[in-house]
Formats: C-alpha cells, structure tokens, sequence
C-alpha cells in the first residue's frame, strides 16, 4: 500500500536548492520544481504519484502525465477548501486512485512510462521493495523514478534512528500493507521541531523540542493494535548515504531492479534520488557507505 498524505514538508513547492551545492552543480542550482523536471525526458510519459496541490510536472504546464493519488481530485479539492495555505486550482485531475493495491495493479500497465516522480511519498510507503518493484513494472528500460526523500538531519525526524536493510526486507517478507504499531509510535514519540517548524535549513542554530507528547504516542501505539485503520506516518528515516547503502543492497541481492542514478540536495530539508533499470556495481563497498551514513547521521 501506497500513502500519500501530505507531510509540512511537501508543501515547500517554491523552495530554492541549497547555497552549499559543489561548483560543479552550478548549473542545476535553480528552482526545485525546474530541477527535479531537468531530470526526465520532459517529452515523454510520465507518471506522477500523490501531488495533490503541488504538482511538480502539471498537465496545465503542458506535460503528458498520469496522476495516481490517495483520493479523487473533487475529494482533494473538498479536503483543502477551507486551508489558506493551498491553492485548490493547483489539484489536476486524478487519473489513478490508490486503493491498497500495488500501484502497478491499480494502473494496469507495464512498461509505459518515461519517468515516475514522487515526492515526499517514499517514507510513506508501507513495503519500501514493493513500491520501488511497482515502480520498475511500470517504466520502460530506458525509464527512470525520481524520488524526493525527507534528509532526517533537516526534518521532524532529526532524532530517530535511520532505516535499515533489514527492517524494509521484514516489510517485504510481510507484504507489509499496515505501518505497524511501533512505527506510529515512533513517527509521534521522536518527531522534534526546531524553533517551532517541522523543517529547517543547514545552518540553522535553534533549539529542538518535541512535538508530541509520550501520551499521544503510546495511545496511537494501544489503538492502532485493534483499530484496523491505515495510519499514515513516516516508516523509514534517511540520510542520502544511508539511502543509496539501501538499494544499492537491496540491487546486488536481486530484491529490486533499479539502481541509484544520481543522489542530490533538492530543497533544504530533502534530497532527490534518480533511480534507474539496471544492475549495481559489484564492488560496491557496504562498509564505506555505512560510515559515510553514520557521519551524515551525526551531522547537524
């Protein structure tokens, strides 16, 4: 199962690439939404999952997409029609709505798109492996899947614990289509805000605080066990190496087909990832990757 709730994060539609980009990324420094379009064939078939109010390639701009989101356009527009932060007119029409299935099912082709983009969906998802293998049915072989991933150093989950290998094959193993109790709590118990705000730049200096009490975590903890309700909460926490240590392992085991094209800052709180068909490289070296995950993770 797919969840496309919309994080404070998502909202940042018109947010700048950071200042601190290498010389060599110069020429990608503009706007976030032009940037992450850079990234496809902006000819080609698209898929975009969950934009909601923030389309990132709309089809009013032009661009040859399918939609696939958690509910029907009218159901978005009536969600938000009382929020002052969002503008309904941006809500496109809703080709796909999610209902549980794998996204692939839900759309009923294979091999049909150019590009997927999804942003702030990823960290959603219930089975981490079978939305990146949705996502790879999907494409063509000469395709690719744009994610824009939550940096846990710049985001309510500075202080959890980053997502192991391990952890998103268990969700695997499962067919994990529930968050399970002890996600939600987490996702309540760790979430933190800098100076009040959910998300925050690299050189911010303020003080941290919780969000949430121990209450309100250990009640959805309890209910969450017998409720039977889909509670939308971040199942996995990154840093951009602990992500790449991810599916390039993920690859080299032959759980996922993709491979990581290209991993770079986007807004100030994320950071996008290209993935691509393909086979990782085999010399890979995992313990590098781990210590440049743990230096990431320990990084203000």
């Amino acid at each position: 199962m797919v969840a496309f709730a919309i994080s404070p994060m998502r909202s940042a539609k018109n947010t700048t690439l950071p200042s601190n980009v290498p010389p060599n990324k110069k020429a990608r420094r503009m706007d976030r939404k032009n940037f992450i379009q850079s990234l496809v064939d902006q000819q080609g078939r698209g898929l975009e999952i969950g934009p909601s109010y923030s389309p990132i390639v709309p089809k009013r701009e032009g661009f040859n997409v399918d939609v696939l989101d958690h509910a029907s356009a009218d159901d978005l527009k009536a969600h938000y029609a009382n929020d002052p932060n969002v503008d309904v007119g941006e809500i496109e029409n809703v080709d796909f709505v999610s209902d549980g299935r794998p996204i692939h099912e839900v759309i009923g082709k294979s091999g049909a798109y150019d590009f997927i983009i999804a942003s702030h969906v990823i960290e959603h998802v219930t089975d981490f492996v079978g939305f990146l293998r949705s996502s790879e049915t999907l494409i063509k072989p000469t395709g690719c899947l744009i994610l824009a991933v939550p940096d846990k150093r710049r985001c309510f989950d500075i202080n959890r614990p980053l997502t192991t290998v391990g952890e998103v094959l268990d969700a695997s193993l499962s067919k994990r289509n529930r968050h399970t109790p002890g996600k939600a709590f987490d996702h309540i118990f760790y979430s933190s805000s800098r100076d009040g705000a959910p998300v925050w730049t690299a050189n911010a200096t303020g003080s941290f605080s919780p969000s949430y009490s121990l209450a309100l975590a250990h009640n959805l903890f309890e209910s969450s066990q017998t409720d039977g309700k889909y509670h939308d909460v971040h199942g996995w926490v990154f840093v951009p190496s602990s992500f790449r240590l991810i599916v390039s392992a993920l690859n080299q085991m032959g759980k996922i087909g993709l491979r990581p094209d290209l991993i770079e800052p986007g807004a100030p709180h994320e950071f996008i990832a290209r993935m691509v068909p393909g086979q990782i490289d085999a010399t890979i070296d995992y313990c590098k990757l781990m210590q440049s995950a743990c230096h990431e993770d320990r990084m203000p």
